[in-house]
């Protein structure tokens, strides 16, 4: 196999019912939302990578690293 083991579907997976437990199961989806609308400056439905890094990490309240989500975005 070729590339990081962030780059796997399997991570990106994983990743993904990680941060959907966080945030739905928690009942924070309003405050993700919200959180999204204010970075879409531009009202396009569109956010920059580093913003969508910002939200999750502002969500999820710390508990993945940066390092982690930014894999995860990227």
């Amino acid at each position: 196999m070729t590339g990081q083991k962030n780059e796997t579907v399997d991570y990106k997976n994983k990743m993904l019912r990680l941060l959907y437990k966080e945030i739905y199961e928690k009942d924070k989806s309003r405050e993700f939302l919200y959180l999204l609308e204010q970075k879409d400056v531009n009202n396009l439905g569109k956010i920059a990578p580093v913003d969508l890094e910002e939200v999750l990490n502002d969500i999820t309240k710390g508990k993945f690293s940066m390092d982690d989500i930014r894999k995860f975005v990227r």
